[in-house]
């Protein structure tokens, strides 16, 4: 019992150290393998070979909650390798006319540790043309402790690394939005605003924000949130295959050609509409 109890504490610990980073905690290539085996086995014995309800079924399972549990859904794929396991989750849909596709299948977590409550969670869509990953932190609910002790005021206030007291940090976001990705992420349902720095992945893994430029800031409430956030488009914006647009597509009718944004009704209808912009 004791044993099963500190497996338990080990297994939660680490969920909520690759929820919760400065920096991106990495992809446990192990439980990637594991998540493969059980894609296969669903594959195989859930269901007809090749079944579309079958196979959105098991995708779900394996992008939306394996994977992210191992914190590999913007990893490489191991077996074959080759592709994004991003790529592969939004061709996934798309192939199997997911109708509708699980919100949460290709997207990130910023919610909670474990499984993601899509009904109790803030959903919104990121389409980052910019040349940088975005890190989110996130300030939730936060009222003044002083005011809402003495004189029972819910005075919100801002959330704040620098002081002793930590009830009022931010939640910032073990996993970032790489350039040129257009994808929904899931967001604490007590969310009032985030804050959006620029991010900096170098060729040998090191990691790095860059410090001096103020971050964007998106506000909220608990009756409106925004649906979209739009990163600045660039030099970089342009594309020439799909390829260049990771959980999207690249839309040769604009002028310079562009990644299409992701839309709303993109995870709310048929899976064969997931790369249609009209």
């Amino acid at each position: 019992m004791l044993f099963r109890c500190v497996v338990l504490l080990l297994v939660l610990a680490r969920m909520r150290s690759q929820f919760v980073a400065d920096v991106q905690p990495g992809c446990d290539l192990d439980a990637a393998k594991q998540c493969e085996l059980d894609l296969l086995e669903c594959r195989l014995f859930s269901g007809p070979a090749d079944d579309p309800p079958t196979m959105c079924r098991c995708g779900e399972q394996f992008y939306g909650v394996c994977l992210r549990l191992a914190g590999c859904e913007m990893h490489e794929e191991l077996n074959p390798p080759g592709e994004l396991y991003m790529k592969k989750c939004v061709d996934h849909i798309y192939r199997y006319d997911c109708n509708p596709p699980d919100p949460l299948m290709c997207a990130i977590n910023c919610a909670s540790p474990g499984t993601v409550d899509p009904h109790n969670s803030r959903l919104m869509l990121f389409n980052n043309y910019g040349g940088y990953h975005l890190r989110l932190r996130i300030c939730e609910n936060v009222v003044h402790p002083l005011r809402l002790k003495t004189y029972s005021v819910v005075d919100p206030v801002p959330c704040n690394n620098d002081n002793e007291d930590t009830e009022d940090d931010f939640l910032i976001c073990g996993r970032w939005i790489p350039p040129q990705t257009f994808t929904p992420v899931a967001l604490p349902p007590g969310t009032t605003y985030i804050e959006i720095d620029k991010c900096v992945v170098n060729d040998d893994g090191s990691q790095l924000c860059i410090q001096g430029d103020e971050p964007v800031r998106v506000y909220g409430n608990s009756q409106l949130f925004p649906e979209t956030y739009n990163a600045p488009k660039s030099a970089v914006s342009e594309c020439s295959s799909d390829g260049d647009c990771l959980g999207s597509f690249c839309e040769r009718k604009l002028r310079p050609a562009a990644c299409a944004p992701k839309l709303r009704r993109h995870i709310e209808q048929s899976g064969a509409n997931y790369f249609e912009v009209d």
